[in-house]
């Protein structure tokens, strides 16, 4: 099982909520169900509805992810004073998943802003999303909750000392032909590049480059001595937990600015491409600089975690 970025972002969020409900003597039952990254078949979906609606059977407050949409909708109806959040990454409906995800979570947006539901919240990660959804459905209450970082925990990996190291990012599904091209380019250039990965099935070696797994220490320590690390996901973006890293230990970040990670790019004041050429030229014709990132430090630390957190705990009640 991954431990993605996503699912670091939740659980986050999920043990600082927890926490501010209990300075407010709120008594507070936290348990998770958690199923594979990748669902198989509808039957997979049946058991989650099932084993969330279980689990929300005496809760007066829920907190879920989007593949639990529709639970809490339904407790909505049958339970007065019921409040839940969601938790909600992207919408991007061209990134590869089953049919029926995209109409279950589409029918349940549709109905919650035609209903006007005001008692289910949605949390969204970056300003990009929190624009997105307040456009396209007006009547839903969204709530911003990004991702969250100390820079001191950072602090210890900054190295003035860069190797020849291009980070291509995470390998994932996302990852496609022409960002492999790219890394044919670079090796050709003389550089070496890598993808990381957090899962160690994955890891292994090609001509132009490797895909490595390793403790987040070791990845964090690889990553600072890079020249570059690569944001180029053709998909919108709820964030991306990898290139912010990548800033807070030093390393400048060229990317895409799609979705989410477009914020992240624009207040770090990082390198924005359209195509990897680009990036190559860039790359091959700038030396690495990290530009100043104070206002992404500043809005997206952890010491703003309460200014997040009062709009939602508003909501709560």
């Amino acid at each position: 099982m991954q431990t993605t970025g996503g699912y670091l972002h939740e659980l986050f969020f999920a043990k600082a909520l927890c926490k501010a409900l209990e300075k407010k003597q709120v008594k507070i039952e936290f348990s998770t169900i958690r199923f594979p990254q990748y669902f198989i078949g509808l039957l997979a979906y049946f058991k989650l509805q099932s084993l969330s609606f279980k689990a929300l059977h005496s809760a007066q407050t829920a907190l879920v992810v989007s593949r639990m949409a529709w639970v809490v909708l339904f407790k909505q109806v049958l339970k007065q004073h019921f409040k839940s959040l969601v938790v909600l990454h992207h919408l991007d409906w061209s990134v590869p998943s089953s049919k029926f995800y995209k109409i279950y979570l589409q029918s349940f947006l549709y109905v919650l802003n035609r209903f006007k539901i005001q008692g289910i919240g949605i949390i969204v990660v970056s300003p990009f999303w929190l624009k997105e959804l307040q456009q396209n459905y007006p009547h839903l209450r969204v709530f911003l909750f990004p991702n969250l970082f100390n820079p001191i925990d950072y602090e210890t990996y900054i190295t003035k000392t860069k190797s020849n190291y291009i980070h291509l990012g995470q390998w994932s599904w996302k990852n496609d032909s022409a960002i492999t091209e790219l890394a044919k380019q670079l090796y050709m250039q003389g550089y070496t590049c890598y993808f990381s990965s957090n899962n160690p099935e994955e890891q292994c070696h090609h001509e132009f480059y490797d895909v490595i797994c390793e403790d987040h220490s070791a990845y964090l320590k690889r990553m600072a001595s890079a020249q570059w690390t690569l944001a180029l996901s053709s998909y919108k973006e709820g964030w991306n937990r990898t290139a912010h890293e990548s800033i807070l230990v030093g390393t400048p970040v060229i990317g895409y600015a799609n979705g989410g990670l477009s914020d992240l790019l624009q207040l770090s004041h990082s390198k924005i491409v359209k195509s990897p050429n680009e990036a190559f030229s860039l790359i091959c014709q700038n030396a690495p600089h990290i530009s100043n990132c104070s206002s992404l430090i500043e809005q997206f630390h952890t010491n703003k975690c309460s200014q997040y957190l009062q709009p939602i705990l508003q909501f709560l009640g």
